[in-house]
């Protein structure tokens, strides 16, 4: 077998799971994807409010002449729309 440069010759069982960069790696990496997930959550959150505004909006009639296109035209027979 070739020298791996190890402390030992032998295969690890596991390796890369014993040590210092191992630990440094998964805190700065969980600290790196917690931030990620809080971004996520919050542009869920923000987008869920704006969908859940403008759907309100959308059942005042006066702000939805001004939303909706199709509003003028409906219960109007096709062959009259140009």
């Amino acid at each position: 077998m070739k020298p791996t440069g190890n402390h030992w010759d032998g295969p690890r069982a596991h390796p890369g799971t014993d040590g210092l960069g191992v630990r440094r790696y998964r805190e700065a990496f969980l600290a790196w994807s917690g931030g990620i997930e809080r971004r996520l959550v919050r542009w869920i959150a923000v987008l869920a409010v704006l969908l859940a505004l403008f759907q309100a909006l959308l059942r005042i009639p006066e702000i939805r002449i001004w939303l909706v296109a199709e509003e003028a035209r409906e219960g109007v027979p096709a062959e009259d729309i140009p």
